[in-house]
C-alpha cells in the first residue's frame, strides 16, 4: 500500500527536480513577484501536500504514518535546500538563489496551512487507529 499512495508524490518530486535543474530561460515576470518564485512556491506547496497525504494514507510504515506531517514538512524543506545547492555547485547554467529557497519554504508553509485547514490540526482519521486494527472484536453472547 505504500506505492499506491506515494507514487504520485514521487513522480511530482522527480518533476520538480527536472524543472529546477534544467537550464531556465527568460521567465515572465511582474512588478511584484517573479513567475519563477511563484512557481517555486506553488510546486513546493503541492509537493508538501501530496507527501503528507501519501505518507498519512500508507499503512506499511506506521512510524512514517504517525509523523507524516513533520516528515513531509522537514523533508520538503531539505529537498528545496538540496536543489538550490545542486544548482549552485553542479550546474553551470543554473545558480543558487536564497530567494528560491525562501519561495520553497513559503510554499511548504502554505501547503501546511492548507493541510491543517482541510484536515484539522490532528490530521484526518482513516477509520481505526493502528493500535485498534489488530485487536480481535469482542463477541457478544446471547442468552
Amino acid at each position: 500500500m505504500f506505492w499506491r499512495h506515494n507514487l504520485l508524490p514521487l513522480g511530482l518530486t522527480l518533476l520538480v527536480s527536472l524543472l529546477c535543474l534544467t537550464p531556465g530561460g527568460d521567465m515572465p515576470g511582474s512588478p511584484f513577484i517573479s513567475f519563477d518564485k511563484l512557481s517555486h512556491a506553488a510546486f513546493f506547496m503541492l509537493l508538501f501536500f501530496q507527501w503528507s497525504v501519501g505518507l498519512r494514507k500508507q499503512d506499511r510504515f506506521i512510524w512514517w504514518r504517525r509523523h507524516s506531517f513533520a516528515l513531509a514538512f522537514f523533508g520538503c524543506l531539505a529537498y528545496g535546500g538540496l536543489l538550490e545547492l545542486l544548482q549552485g555547485l553542479a550546474f553551470e547554467s543554473r545558480s543558487a538563489d536564497w530567494k528560491d529557497f525562501l519561495a520553497d519554504a513559503i510554499g511548504v508553509g502554505a501547503g501546511a496551512v492548507f493541510y491543517v485547514l482541510l484536515f484539522g490540526k490532528d490530521g484526518f482519521r482513516l477509520g481505526m487507529s493502528h493500535r485498534n486494527r489488530w485487536r480481535p472484536k469482542k463477541s457478544i453472547e446471547r442468552f
